[in-house]
C-alpha cells in the first residue's frame, strides 16, 4: 500500500494481497514474479520483447534436473538468422546507435579508435552521418572501424554489441572490406527501406 501511495497510483489487488506459491509465502512462483517485472516495464500478454515486439513472447520454463538444478526449456522458435552481411567476417565493423544525428563531435572518432584499440590494432576509424532524417535515428550515425586482424574485429563485436553508451544500446556488426575500402559508407537501399 505504501508503494502505491508513493507512486501516486491506485492500489491493485496485487499490492494488497501477498502471493503464496512454491517459493514460499509472499514470493509467488518464479513465473509470476517474471510476469510482474515485465509488466512493470510495459510488457503485455501476447507481446514480444524488444522495440519491434518480435522477441520472445513467453517466459522461459525450467525443468528440474534434481538436487536443486534445472535446465531452461525454450518453447520459442529459433531466432531469426542473421543476414549474409552479418555472417561474413571481415576486418571492418560498423557501430550504430552510439550517438544520434547531430551529436557527432570532434573527439568521437579519436575516442572510438582508442577504445577499440584494446581489441587489436586499429587501422582506420571513419564516421558517416546519413543526412536529413533519411533513416531511423538509431542508424543515422555510422561508425566504421577497420582492424588489422579479423580476430580483433570479432572481439570488438562480441564486447561492443549490446553495450550501453550514453544511454543508448550500441549495435555492432561486420561490414564488407571492399565497400569500406571504396568508401561506400552509406546504407544500401535495402537498409534504407528496413530502417525507416
Amino acid at each position: 500500500m505504501r508503494r502505491a501511495r508513493l507512486s501516486q497510483r491506485p492500489p491493485t489487488q496485487a499490492d494488497e494481497e501477498p502471493v503464496s506459491g512454491p517459493s514460499g509465502p509472499g514470493l509467488g512462483s518464479g513465473e509470476d514474479m517474471a510476469r510482474k517485472m515485465l509488466a512493470k516495464y510495459g510488457w503485455q500478454e501476447g507481446q514480444g520483447l524488444g522495440r519491434s515486439e518480435d522477441g520472445i513472447r513467453e517466459a522461459l520454463r525450467v525443468q528440474a534436473t534434481g538436487r536443486g538444478g534445472g535446465m531452461i526449456i525454450n518453447s520459442q522458435p529459433e531466432p531469426k538468422t542473421q543476414t549474409p552481411l552479418h555472417k561474413r567476417q571481415s576486418q571492418v565493423i560498423l557501430l550504430t546507435n552510439m550517438v544520434g544525428p547531430g551529436e557527432v563531435d570532434d573527439m568521437l572518432q579519436e575516442e572510438t579508435a582508442d577504445e577499440c584499440a584494446k581489441y587489436g590494432k586499429v587501422e582506420r576509424c571513419l564516421i558517416f552521418e546519413v543526412p536529413n532524417g533519411q533513416i531511423a535515428d538509431d542508424q543515422a550515425v555510422r561508425i566504421f572501424i577497420k582492424f588489422v586482424q579479423v580476430e580483433a574485429a570479432q572481439r570488438a563485436i562480441n564486447d561492443l554489441d549490446g553495450r550501453y553508451f550514453g544511454g543508448r544500446v550500441v549495435s555492432a556488426r561486420f561490414y564488407e572490406n571492399d565497400r569500406f575500402d571504396r568508401l561506400d559508407l552509406a546504407p544500401t537501399s535495402e537498409e534504407y527501406a528496413r530502417n525507416q
